[in-house]
């Protein structure tokens, strides 16, 4: 149950500020600051968007997440480098397409060459 005052912009305003308040993540530029709006992207497919977010979030099934969730014994990359986190499979890696924090804000086509490529090993 959510409660609503009768002054019709204070909510969504309160709403915002709140947000801001908790959110203290300044760094990940490709997360959209707060507004009462949907993140681009939300016309892709759920694989795609789920893919997406993760990579806007930087939390996925990269070999250094799943080594410290304790589901793989190596945290090593199939290009060779040491670690495959999130950050090296969007800027670094070799072996597939690359991306930045606001090709993913923006959900461009270098966004979703990134998606389609990733999409089923993150």
């Amino acid at each position: 149950m959510r409660t609503e005052s009768l002054d019709r912009g204070e909510a969504p305003s309160y709403r915002l500020n709140q947000w801001k308040e908790w959110d203290q993540n300044t760094e990940n530029t490709a997360v959209q600051e707060p507004i009462e709006e949907l993140a681009k992207g939300t016309d892709l497919p759920r694989k795609e968007w789920v893919t997406l977010n993760r990579a806007r979030t930087k939390v996925g099934r990269t070999a250094k997440n799943l080594q410290r969730w304790n589901l793989s014994e190596s945290r090593d990359c199939a290009c060779g480098e040491p670690t495959q986190s999130m950050e090296h499979l969007l800027r670094d890696c070799t072996l597939g397409p690359t991306c930045t924090d606001d090709d993913l804000l923006v959900c461009n086509e270098s966004a979703k060459a990134w998606i389609k490529f990733y999409g089923d090993k993150i």
